[in-house]
C-alpha cells in the first residue's frame, strides 16, 4: 500500500534543515512549528512533517506529512490550578492541560487524558498559546 502521506517536493531553502540532514545520512529531518530546547520533548503535534535524507547525507525530496500535526493557537480560558502552580516553576516550558477526569492520576498522566499544552512565558506567566493535543476537542 502505498504512503498517502509522502510527496516529492521542491527542497528547502533552509540552512539548518540541510546541515541536519548532513548529520543524518539515511533517516529523517524533522520539521518542526516551533523552536524547543535542546533538554524539551518534542511533542508529535509540532511535527509538521519529516524530510528523508539519502545516504550521502542530502534531501531526496520526499516529505512526509505529520497528520498528528496541530498548529498553536491563541486561546484564553479558565485554567486549573495545578497549571498555575506549574507554571511559576517552569518559565520557558510548556505545561500539559489534562481532562478533569484525569487530575486525580497527577503526575502519571496517560497521554489520552492530555488535552494539550500552555506556554509558560519567561516570568511564569501562562500565556494564551495553546497547543492543542491530535485527539482533542474544543468545548
Amino acid at each position: 500500500m502505498a504512503d498517502t502521506n509522502s510527496e516529492l517536493r521542491p527542497l528547502p531553502d533552509n540552512p539548518s534543515l540541510l546541515e541536519e540532514a548532513r548529520s543524518n545520512p539515511g533517516g529523517w529531518v524533522y520539521e518542526i512549528d516551533f523552536e524547543y530546547g535542546d533538554d524539551e520533548a518534542v511533542p508529535p503535534e509540532a511535527i509538521r512533517g519529516a524530510w528523508e535524507v539519502s545516504k550521502l547525507g542530502t534531501l531526496t525530496g520526499m516529505y512526509r506529512s505529520n497528520d498528528r500535526h496541530r498548529a498553536i493557537v491563541e486561546c484564553d480560558r479558565t485554567l486549573a490550578a495545578y497549571v498555575h502552580a506549574a507554571a511559576k516553576s517552569n518559565p520557558g516550558k510548556w505545561i500539559c492541560e489534562i481532562g478533569p477526569r484525569g487530575e486525580h492520576l497527577f503526575p502519571k498522566i496517560p497521554d489520552e487524558m492530555i488535552r494539550g499544552w500552555w506556554l509558560i512565558g519567561g516570568d511564569g506567566n501562562i500565556t494564551r498559546y495553546f497547543r492543542p493535543n491530535a485527539d482533542y476537542k474544543s468545548e
